[in-house]
């Protein structure tokens, strides 16, 4: 929240934390679609390798396989997150002492 005016704080914040909000929810909302989408087809490969019928051990292999694609794909996005925080993110250069607006109204 570094750069917000004071009297803009408190909407900063807000949209901060919706921001957060609706990126979990969004985040979880795709990666379970990612994870059911590949499941359904790892079990529709059984079904045709098998001629209709699955067993257990097939069902249980098609829920690994659609969990751990989830899972690559959710790495991925933190990695692809990491990358971009370290190129954008930029630390600020040391200012005057008298930079600082709250150290300069006391």
């Amino acid at each position: 929240m570094s750069g917000v005016e004071p009297h803009e704080a408190g909407l900063a914040s807000a949209l901060l934390n919706t921001t957060q909000q609706v990126g979990g929810a969004l985040g979880l909302a795709i990666l379970s679609t990612i994870s059911i989408d590949a499941f359904k087809s790892k079990l529709a490969s059984f079904v045709s390798a098998s001629h209709g019928t699955v067993s257990r051990q097939a069902a249980n292999i098609a829920t690994t396989h659609g969990y751990t694609t989830a899972f690559q794909v959710g790495a991925f996005i933190a990695f692809a997150g990491l990358l971009i925080s370290a190129i954008v993110i930029r630390a600020p250069k040391e200012l005057g002492s008298d930079a600082n607006p709250v150290h300069a109204a006391i």
